[in-house]
């Protein structure tokens, strides 16, 4: 797993506008670092779906957006092969212990060699629950961000290391 940038300063700001302002700016700076990350454009880009509810709420799907933003750049296909529920637990600013995992549901196969996109990781737990629904199609994932205790976790990189 990769992520462009640790959770924190103007990442963080750009991550939380575009989660809840829906800024397409904010989506296409994060996009435009990730993209960096990739050693070459994968077979199709998979965004982690946000729960129903806060699509509607906030009028945006964050991962969706990143993944519209990198498609843009590398030419990768987005393939929505995940479903959520329609309500889930509100994780921001909640305690790491008490963060629950997510159930999806796999609408569609990706092709091999694609790679699960999401806009923050601070656990692993959805991430892992994504790539346990789409199987070893998925390649690997990246985020914009991730909380730094994550790092070692996931294996994660950021800058130009590379997983």
């Amino acid at each position: 797993m990769r992520s462009a940038f640790e959770h924190a300063g103007t990442a963080r700001v750009l991550v939380h506008r575009l989660k809840y302002e829906g800024s397409r700016p904010a989506a296409n700076a994060l996009a435009a670092s990730m993209a960096l990350r990739l050693d070459r454009a994968p077979a199709a880009l998979v965004p982690v779906p946000r729960a129903l509810f806060r699509r509607w709420r906030y009028a945006v799907d964050p991962a969706a957006a990143l993944a519209r933003g990198l498609a843009a750049l590398t030419g990768a296909p987005v393939v929505r092969a995940l479903s959520t529920p329609v309500a889930t637990a509100v994780h921001a600013g909640a305690d790491r212990s008490r963060r629950t995992g997510h159930a999806f549901g796999l609408v569609i196969l990706p092709p091999p060699g694609s790679i699960i996109v999401d806009d923050v990781v601070t656990t692993g737990r959805t991430i892992r629950a994504a790539a346990a629904a789409i199987g070893p199609t998925a390649e690997s994932a990246l985020t914009a961000t991730s909380a730094p205790e994550v790092t070692s976790l996931l294996g994660t990189n950021r800058g130009g290391s590379r997983t």
